[in-house]
C-alpha cells in the first residue's frame, strides 16, 4: 500500500514540475520532463493546472524567487514588530498598574482622578 500511495505522489510530483516548469526557470525542459509534459498537457488536469499557473502559453514568466523571498522575510519581519510591541505595551500596562496598586490609597485616587477625568465642555 504505502509503495502505491509512494508511486503515486511521485507521478504527481513529476506531472506537476513538468507543467510548472516554465515557473521555475528559464531553462528548457529536460527531455525526459518535456515527454512527461507532452503527455500530461493534453488533460483536463494538466489543462487547468497550467492555466492556474499561468502556463498555458509559451510566454510564462519564471518566478524570481529571491524576490518572493525577499517579500515573505519582509511580511514576517513586519508581524513580528508588530507583535513584539503589542507585547512591550502590554508588559508596561501592566507593571504601571502593578505600581498604582502599591501607592497609599489618597495617592491611587489622585491618579484615578487625573486619569478618569471627564472631558470638559466649551
Amino acid at each position: 500500500m504505502n509503495i502505491i500511495v509512494s508511486l503515486l505522489l511521485m507521478a504527481i510530483t513529476v506531472a506537476g514540475g513538468s507543467i510548472a516548469w516554465p515557473r521555475l526557470t528559464n531553462q528548457p525542459r529536460p527531455e525526459p520532463l518535456e515527454q512527461i509534459h507532452n503527455v500530461v498537457k493534453d488533460t483536463s488536469l494538466g489543462k487547468s493546472f497550467a492555466t492556474i499557473l499561468g502556463v498555458s502559453s509559451q510566454s510564462a514568466e519564471p518566478i524570481n524567487v529571491a524576490s518572493e523571498a525577499s517579500k515573505l522575510t519582509a511580511s514576517i519581519m513586519k508581524t513580528a514588530q508588530e507583535r513584539a510591541a503589542k507585547i512591550v505595551v502590554t508588559q508596561a500596562v501592566r507593571q504601571l498598574v502593578a505600581q498604582i496598586g502599591s501607592l497609599p490609597p489618597e495617592e491611587q485616587a489622585q491618579i484615578q482622578e487625573l486619569l478618569c477625568k471627564p472631558a470638559e465642555s466649551p
